[in-house]
């Protein structure tokens, strides 16, 4: 936990990400009002926002010299990637009417051991869960002011947003429609260095799940197998933690 507020104390900039989403064969048709699977369905969109918001800011930031023992841009990068997946999360959610699961709580206990950047997923749903408990609507100004206001308790130390990313931010959301949406815009957002057919079928499996534990138990598995992979840089394992982290955690929150 520590190590996470270090890394979020630090100041950036937010911009957002221009994107294409990408259309793939499956589910084209599929409304994330009438799937009937809350839980993941939103934590997709999350995890996808989480991706956008640590793009965003990796672009600017840069990654010269980043190291884990140095971690100036990595800090930049998991306060995107917070800012831009709870954004996300309350507007697609607010759009749907997917609410919180009455018997949520956060439990640090669950922390994945092998993801060094998991608290991101669990400072994400924290946000929500304020937001949600004193707005009634979600609009983009209200949101990036309720951040703003509460970085100290968030562990922020400052930020930097305009009206124009805001409203990208929105449109965004507001185009993901469809499963195959959200999945084109995440496959579009992961690192260049990731195998996208293996994510291909890494959501297809998931789709396929309906009992929360057992889907987040699937992620959890394929999310170790990721962040063991040698080849990987410094770079995508930080990146690939921040989504994968994002992921699980909110699947954790949404109602069915």
């Amino acid at each position: 936990m520590k190590k996470l507020f270090l890394l979020l104390s630090l100041s950036i900039v937010l911009v957002s990400c221009e994107s294409e989403s990408k259309k793939l064969n499956f589910d084209t048709d599929r409304n994330f009002k009438t799937q009937g699977k809350g839980f993941w369905s939103t934590a997709l969109v999350d995890g996808a926002g989480a991706l956008g918001g640590a793009g965003s800011v990796a672009s600017i930031a840069g990654w010269f010299g980043w190291t884990p023992a140095a971690p100036l841009a990595a800090g930049a990068v998991a306060l995107g990637a917070v800012i831009g997946g709870a954004g996300a999360s309350v507007a697609y959610a607010y759009s749907y009417q997917i609410p919180i699961r009455q018997d949520y709580q956060s439990d640090h206990n669950l922390t994945v051991t092998e993801n060094y950047i998991d608290n991101v997923g669990i400072m994400h749903n924290q946000i929500i869960v304020d937001y949600q408990a004193k707005y009634p609507v979600y609009d983009e100004a209200t949101y990036y002011s309720f951040v703003s206001d509460n970085k100290d308790k968030y562990g922020f130390s400052a930020m930097i947003l305009t009206a124009v990313e805001e409203n990208k931010i929105r449109e965004e959301i507001e185009s993901i429609i469809t499963h195959s949406d959200v999945i084109g815009y995440t496959l579009e957002k992961l690192p260049k260095e990731v195998n996208r057919e293996n994510y291909t079928i890494f959501f297809e499996n998931l789709e396929s799940i309906s009992v929360r534990e057992k889907a987040i138990s699937y992620v959890n598995q394929f999310e170790v197998k990721e962040l063991s992979e040698k080849i990987y840089t410094d770079e995508t394992k930080l990146l690939l933690g921040i989504y994968f982290s994002t992921l699980r955690n909110s699947m954790r929150l949404w109602n069915e």
